[in-house]
């Protein structure tokens, strides 16, 4: 980790981010697929200019009668395996929108421990009833649904496919299934997953086969095809509520996705269909990296995609370990300061890293377990 007052991020380019001069390994991005400094994307976005103007300032209405808007919307539908989709410009304008859209203070909302803020956020503004139910765990889950399901007209559940803070993969199959005990919409944020799990790029839903259980899907579309924005899918049902409620918190501001964004997002996905390999290497080399820093008697998570994630007793470790990669050239992503998780170090693998990257990230790590731990116990 980097003092940010003294430092300055000049550019990124595939695996490397450039910071005062230096140039470093990146593992702190979510830039999964490789795709965000892709020639051809980028080829696309300036013809969107060309097509659009920089800065198309029409009605968000009108913005979704867009030809490519379309073409996008279409695309995600058959990613997804839902009937609809809704491309919005930021991710939180679909966690908090569409959730305080769909629910209010009558409704209760079941939601893993380890979700992003965002989710929360929207729960929050719903003013439905938040319960949290443990990290992945579902007993509990079914327990806290059995005791509170009688008293509110909706019930939700909500959780992560892939969870950004441990890379592990949800029981979808299992929570699916508690939808014959329970009467439930089941809303999933496949923001880790889409795009590098699943035949069609559906996530852990496609993987686990539970699409026809799951009512709402989130999806960015930064993290895995380095494009902006964010997509809702969800069944025609949902759809309908959204239609019907007067309050549309998520089209406030406009925020459907601008139409040069569309071009590039959707030639994003267009190569990440024809470039199988890029899917296929990061998860690969998610287990190689993973099996290793295990060898080396790291604690970490359970993790089978492109998150690999190192926890850790206390702040102090975290924060002395990423300078000491900042200093080897390599950069992480840090979680100190947190109730209710512990320190942690994670690593984001994306297309262009190799394995002799993998090899010196290895290295690195090891020679870490031989000197900072020895010199520790030492004190």
């Amino acid at each position: 980790m980097f003092n940010l007052k003294n430092s300055m991020i000049e550019r990124y380019y595939e695996k490397y981010i450039y910071i005062n001069g230096g140039e470093y390994l990146d593992f702190s991005n979510t830039n999964f697929l490789g795709l965000r400094d892709d020639v051809r994307v980028k080829d696309e976005i300036k013809r969107g200019v060309d097509l659009f103007s920089l800065n198309p300032e029409i009605n968000k209405t009108l913005n979704q009668n867009v030809s490519i808007y379309h073409s996008l919307a279409d695309k995600i539908k058959k990613m997804s395996g839902l009937p609809e989709a809704i491309v919005y410009s930021t991710g939180y304008n679909v966690n908090v929108g569409l959730i305080a859209s769909l629910f209010n203070q009558h409704d209760v909302i079941f939601s893993d421990s380890l979700n992003s803020i965002n989710i929360l956020e929207g729960i929050y503004l719903s003013n439905a009833k938040l319960i949290r139910y443990k990290h992945n765990d579902i007993k509990d889950l079914d327990e806290r649904i059995s005791k509170y399901e009688s008293q509110y007209e909706k019930i939700a559940v909500i959780t992560d496919s892939v969870f950004t803070m441990d890379g592990e993969k949800a029981k979808l199959k299992e929570i699916a299934k508690l939808k014959e005990k329970h009467k439930f919409f089941l809303i999933v944020d496949e923001s880790n997953a889409n795009g590098l799990i699943g035949e069609n790029f559906g996530g852990v839903s496609e993987e686990q086969k539970v699409t026809n259980k799951v009512d709402m899907i989130f999806g960015y579309l930064y993290k895995v095809f380095g494009s902006t924005g964010e997509y809702a899918s969800m069944t025609s049902e949902l759809k309908e509520l959204l239609t019907h409620n007067s309050l549309r918190r998520d089209l406030i501001n406009k925020s459907v996705i601008s139409p040069i964004m569309a071009i590039g997002t959707l030639k994003s996905i267009e190569l990440a269909e024809t470039e199988l390999w890029r899917s296929h290497k990061v998860i690969d080399l998610g287990a190689i990296l993973h099996k290793e820093l295990k060898n080396l008697n790291f604690s970490l998570t359970e993790s089978e995609t492109g998150i690999i994630t190192i926890i850790f007793d206390s702040d102090k470790e975290v924060i002395d370990i990423s300078k000491l990669l900042f200093e080897e050239k390599i950069l992480v992503a840090v979680t100190i300061g947190k109730t209710t998780i512990k320190p942690r170090i994670r690593l984001f693998l994306n297309a262009h890293i190799d394995k002799k990257d993998i090899e010196f990230v290895i290295e690195k790590f090891k020679f870490i377990k031989e000197t900072y731990y020895s010199d520790k116990n030492k004190q």
